[in-house]
Order: C-alpha cells, then sequence, then structure tokens
C-alpha cells in the first residue's frame, strides 16, 4: 500500500471523526446546552484529534468589539485563561489580539522571538506555552465572533493536517457562536417584550386562530376582575355594555371568520367601582410560516376622556347651532316688525328678511348638525346656499360651473368658511361692491386633487395684494392648510382678484 494511500484514509478517517464531533457539538446546541459546555466540548475534540498536543482556546468578541472573552480552554492553565479574559483586539497583542484585529490567521512558531508576543511575552512562557496559532472566527455575514488559539509547548508550524482540521473546527465554532447569538438576541427581545406588556397602562392580549384567548396582561386582569379562566369561553363579553354587547360579539366572530383585522369602540365596566369606560379595540391576525392564521394579537387604549371631550364638543356645536338659528329667527322677526310699522321700509325689509333666510338656509346647509346632515352636501349646492344672500337680486352675479364633488361635513365647514370669507371680501372691496361685478367659481378634478378657480370681475380696478392680510383671510388659509390639507394661492389681476384652492379629493369627502 502507497504512503499517499495511506494518507488519503487518514484524512478520511480524520474527516469523519471531525464531522461526527460539529453533529455531536451542534445537537449539545439544539439541546440548550450553555454555550461554555459546548465550547469546551469542541475543543476537546480538536485536542483528541492532536494527540494532546495542542491545547485549544475559543475566546468571544465582546459586544463592542474591542475586547476578547474567554469562551472555552479546557486543558490551558486557568490562571493564563484569567490572565487573557478582556485582551484587547489590536496590532501585536500576541497571536488572537493580533488576529482579530487583522481579520486573517496569525501563525506565531516561536512565542519567544515573535515581535507580536513582545509586550507579554513573559505570561505564555511562564505556563510553558512556545507556539500560538490563532485564527478568526467569522459569521455567515462575515462579521467577526471570536478567535480559535492553538497552543504548543514546543515551537511549531502549521502543517497542511493542522490547517484542515483548523478550519473544520472553525466553521464548527462559528455555527455554534451565531446559534448562541441569536437565541440570546431572541431571549432578550422576548424578555424586552414581555417586560412592555407587563407594564403597558393598557390591555393587550393574545388569542389562538379560534378566537379563544391564551393571555392577558396584568392590566386587563386588573380593571375587569376577571381570571384568565373567567375571560376565556367569551367571559370577556360580560363587562361589555349591555347596549353594546351583543353588536360587538357579533362583530368579532365575523373577524375571526374572514381573518381580518378587528377594530372597535367599547365601553367595558371596571371592577369595583362599577362604571363604563371607553376603550378602542384593535386586534389582528398573525400567520405562521404556511400563511395560516397561528394566532391573534390584540390591543385596547383607554379613549374615555377622548370620548367625553367629543361628547362635549358635539352638545356644544349643536347648542351653537341652535343659537344662531335663533338669532336669524330674531332678526328676521324684527325686520319683519320694522317693515309693518314703517310701510314705506317694506320692500327693503323684505330684501334684507330674503338675505336672512339665504343665510339661515346655508348655515343650516354647512353645518353637521343641519337638516342635511354630515356627508350629504356636494360642492356646487354648498357654493349656491352660501352665495344667495349676496346676489342682491341681480341674476346671474354668480356662474358656478365645471365638475361637482360630494364632500363631507368636516370639508363642508372649512369651505363654507373661505367662501364666507371671500364673498365678504368681495362685497367690501370687490366685484360685489358694485352693481356690474360678477363672480366665476368653477371646479375640476385633477390628479387625484379638486381644483377650485374664483375669478372676480367688474369691480374695482385692482392694485396689487393688501398691505397685511385680515383676520378672516388668515384662517381661511389655515382652514386650507390645516382642515382640508390643500392649498390657496391668490394673484390680485388689476380686472379681479383670482383665488385657486385645491384639495386632496381624499380629504374632500371626510
Amino acid at each position: 500500500m502507497s504512503t499517499h494511500t495511506v494518507y488519503e484514509r487518514t484524512a478520511d478517517s480524520r474527516t469523519l471523526r471531525l464531522l461526527a464531533s460539529e453533529k455531536r457539538v451542534l445537537g449539545l446546541v439544539a439541546a440548550g446546552v450553555p454555550i461554555a459546555n459546548v465550547l469546551e466540548e469542541l475543543v476537546l475534540a480538536v485536542e483528541a484529534e492532536a494527540n494532546g498536543e495542542m491545547l485549544g482556546s475559543i475566546l468571544l468578541l465582546d459586544e463592542g468589539g474591542r475586547h476578547l472573552l474567554h469562551g472555552a480552554a479546557p486543558n490551558l492553565p486557568a490562571a493564563y485563561n484569567t490572565a487573557i479574559h478582556g485582551v484587547e483586539v489590536g496590532e501585536a497583542v500576541g497571536s488572537c489580539g493580533t488576529a482579530a484585529h487583522r481579520g486573517e490567521p496569525v501563525f506565531v512558531t516561536d512565542i519567544a522571538t515573535d515581535p507580536l508576543w513582545n509586550s507579554v511575552v513573559e505570561l505564555p512562557l511562564a505556563h510553558g506555552l512556545r507556539a500560538c496559532w490563532s485564527i478568526p472566527i467569522r459569521g455567515a455575514d462575515g462579521r467577526l465572533l471570536g478567535t480559535f488559539g492553538n497552543y504548543y509547548r514546543e515551537p511549531r508550524s502549521p502543517t497542511v493536517e493542522d490547517l484542515e482540521v483548523i478550519a473544520q473546527v472553525t466553521h464548527t465554532a462559528a455555527l455554534v457562536i451565531e446559534r448562541h447569538l441569536s437565541d440570546q438576541a431572541l431571549r432578550e427581545s422576548e424578555n424586552r417584550f414581555r417586560t412592555l406588556i407587563e407594564l403597558s397602562p393598557q390591555v393587550v392580549w393574545f388569542c389562538g386562530a379560534d378566537g379563544q384567548v391564551t393571555y392577558c396582561n396584568p392590566f386587563w386582569h386588573e380593571f375587569s376582575g376577571l381570571t384568565l379562566e373567567e375571560t376565556q369561553g367569551g367571559g370577556w363579553a360580560s363587562i361589555i355594555h349591555p347596549d353594546h354587547r351583543n353588536g360587538i360579539v357579533a362583530r368579532w366572530q365575523r373577524a375571526l371568520g374572514s381573518l381580518t383585522a378587528f377594530e372597535v369602540e367599547i365601553p367595558f365596566r371596571r371592577a369595583g367601582g362599577g362604571d363604563y369606560r371607553w376603550f378602542v379595540v384593535r386586534t389582528s391576525p398573525v400567520h405562521n410560516a404556511n400563511g395560516e392564521v397561528g394566532q391573534w394579537i390584540g390591543i385596547a387604549f383607554d379613549i374615555h376622556e377622548r370620548k367625553r371631550a367629543e361628547e362635549a364638543r358635539e352638545l356644544l356645536a349643536r347648542e351653537l347651532f341652535h343659537r344662531i338659528k335663533n338669532v336669524f329667527t330674531v332678526v328676521g322677526g324684527l325686520a319683519s316688525l320694522t317693515a309693518r310699522r314703517h310701510p314705506a321700509a317694506a320692500p327693503y325689509a323684505r330684501e334684507l328678511q330674503q338675505r336672512i333666510g339665504a343665510l339661515a338656509s346655508a348655515h343650516d346647509h354647512a353645518s353637521p348638525q343641519g337638516p342635511a346632515g354630515p356627508g350629504h352636501h356636494t360642492f356646487h349646492d354648498l357654493v349656491n346656499k352660501l352665495l344667495a344672500p349676496y346676489a342682491g337680486g341681480i341674476r346671474d352675479r354668480f356662474d358656478i360651473s365645471g365638475d361637482d364633488a360630494l364632500i363631507g361635513s368636516n370639508a363642508a365647514t372649512a369651505l363654507a368658511l373661505i367662501i364666507h370669507e371671500q364673498a365678504t371680501n368681495a362685497v367690501k372691496y370687490g366685484a360685489l361692491s358694485t352693481d356690474i361685478g360678477r363672480i366665476r367659481i368653477q371646479g375640476r378634478r385633477s390628479d387625484g386633487s379638486y381644483w377650485i378657480t374664483w375669478s372676480e370681475s367688474g369691480g374695482p380696478t385692482v392694485s396689487g395684494p393688501p398691505q397685511r392680510l385680515g383676520f378672516g383671510s388668515v384662517m381661511a388659509m389655515r382652514s386650507s392648510n390645516d382642515q382640508l390639507g390643500g392649498g390657496i394661492e391668490h394673484e390680485w389681476a388689476p380686472e379681479g382678484l383670482v383665488i385657486r384652492l385645491t384639495v386632496p379629493l381624499a380629504n374632500l369627502a371626510r
């Protein structure tokens, strides 16, 4: 049998042993054995291949990336391991510090004479260590994880066989360390997540795919007074206000059936006091690797104070609507009473009453509390109602044309403010201050926006922009930007003011 054949069989046998060691080590990792024990097992396996001549050491890079920490070195002297724990990564800091710094293997065949060990040469020599080869351990993404050191008690250079063993062991060490770091990061993430949930001042819960509650955070138990067992089986619905319970349970069942996210406002009864507080509840399905819903995660935010504030604002808005309606009625009545007492003023009183009636109608149309209700306006209807009081009996004073569009109550309120402000200014300074003045209002849909152009003509010559904007104009610009999310531009043309207003169609419908 040739020497070459013997070498090949020996190499094959060594490779099989190393692969078996790798399999055993990775099995320990999968079983959750601490990384120190796993790395020690790996070092012992490679030391066995060297018949005890090599003393292995695995150092791990710290989080800061500046120092190497003891990982495993079962047969190096304990005092030596303690001394090199925390060694700095840098040039000429022994074999391991230099290898980590350079990012490449460092083979020191004689520690006593190699300049890389000059600053600390007494330490290894005192423990009988004369050679040290160090190889960087890198992760799959190339990042440095640590070093694998090979110590010998006499000067020595690596052979081809040594390099093959080192490469295999370094690869296995990288797998072990990466798995450890991944598991550690996952545990830390889970701990942070659980701590966040446990400390959250809002309700957090998990459900299985069938909607069965599997976990509720402490806030839920404290607020509801229900245990997990009492919450399960639909028990959570027992603290919903009776007026809302059946509808909310039905909506939740539909969400489970359709596998869609669920959001609803719910009044929950608080334990102890028995009062109800409003929460906005949001749940969403979580899909597993197969695309199936594995569980549901839900969260509920206390919105009770916001809900009370909304109700208070609604009540105030209704009261203001009622009071303004009363003002129109009183002023109209006074005009009628004046006409009866002074017949000569009757024509003027009738015209005044008509204008007051038109203002009242425009007020009804633009207000969410009006008869039309929210979401029933169109732009042309709104403009016709708002400008009717300014016509003054002159036909064709306003030309309203172009595309029409549905507008929601919020947009109607903002547009009413803007149009009323422009009409008031036109009466004072612009086209409506003369009997021949005219105003053209045109709507146009384009590129996801609604473009409104207000053009005046027949009024006094416009000399240029005003020296300052009045309060009403400032409010109109703010309404355009803040409430409508659009923009407004003014062109002070000599023949009359031109205003261009743009509103995103999505905002117009709100």
